[in-house]
């Protein structure tokens, strides 16, 4: 790997961890979580902690053919839930609000992105090559 591709690959992972932890952080606030207790290094607790959870359970649910895929991200959500509310310290209600939202930002932020794209005139075809 050249180191061109590293370094892009280091930025790109640090923008990664930034817009996650922000779109959590504005998830909370939506949800009603109090100040105080919605800080970057909770958010980035929270981020280190479902990714370490969610990557060692990454095949749990697919144990049960057809149905264990559906049970794996139901399992995710719940799992991801949970620790929101743990490290928030908010009720199970606030961190599923805190996750939906915080989806709702991400895909309304990839959506934003491919439509910038759009107007700019790239498509999947000039990207990929």
């Amino acid at each position: 790997m050249s180191l061109v591709a590293l370094l892009v690959t280091v930025v790109l992972v640090f923008l990664l961890v930034f817009f996650a932890t922000f779109f959590l952080r504005l998830g909370a606030s939506v949800a009603g979580v109090p100040k105080h207790k919605n800080t970057l290094g909770r958010a980035l607790l929270i981020l280190i902690v479902t990714w370490l959870v969610i990557s060692a359970l990454g095949g749990a649910g697919t144990f049960i053919p057809g149905l264990g895929n559906i049970l794996g991200v139901l399992l995710a959500v719940l799992i991801n839930v949970l620790i929101i509310g743990g490290i928030f310290d908010v009720s199970f209600g606030k961190a599923f609000v805190t996750y939906i939202f915080s989806l709702v930002f991400q895909v309304l932020f990839v959506l934003l992105g491919l439509f910038i794209l759009g107007l700019l005139g790239a498509s999947f075809a000039v990207l990929a090559a």
